[in-house]
């Protein structure tokens, strides 16, 4: 598994409770990525492909702490856990090689750079070819966790 199209995001809100999420767009707010493979519907049929099979994914912790020592968690499908880590693992080591750039590793404080500072990166990476979802802290995971299971169950209702 290697990681091509990876989606950057933040949280649009500081609060980590569940109050007023009604889907993964409403907790998120996602980076321009400029590039054409990004667009045209990429990230809805992502979102479908994961909830197409959302029984086979679960919360993994990865083991890997940032500055302020929260654990990055992901959201994988259990049956491609080790492969998603090591994908992962990966990522947090290069910024470079993907479609767009992405600092996950300068966010978490595994890549050292001159460049860029601390403060303003990015809090949530999407790949949206292998299916995980990443982000530090176990109340972000839970809120992404929650705003997928609210896009289903509106799909359900509809």
């Amino acid at each position: 598994m290697k990681s091509w199209l990876i989606q950057r995001g933040k949280f649009n809100s500081k609060d980590t409770r569940t109050k007023g999420i009604e889907g993964i767009d409403s907790l998120i707010d996602f980076d321009y990525m400029g590039s054409s493979e990004f667009e045209w519907g990429a990230l809805p049929k992502a979102l479908n492909k994961v909830i197409e099979n959302w029984n086979d994914f679960e919360i993994v912790g990865t083991g890997i702490r940032d500055n302020k020592k929260r654990e990055l968690f992901i959201i994988c499908n259990k049956n491609k856990k080790e492969e998603t880590l090591n994908c992962v693992f990966e990522v947090t080591k290069n910024a470079h090689g993907y479609k767009e750039w992405c600092d996950m590793g300068w966010a978490i404080g595994t890549i050292e750079s001159k460049l860029f500072g601390r403060g303003n990166h990015n809090e949530f990476w999407w790949d949206i070819e292998n299916d995980w979802m990443a982000c530090v802290s176990s109340d972000r995971i839970m809120q992404v966790k929650f705003a997928i299971d609210k896009v289903i169950e509106k799909r359900k209702s509809a």
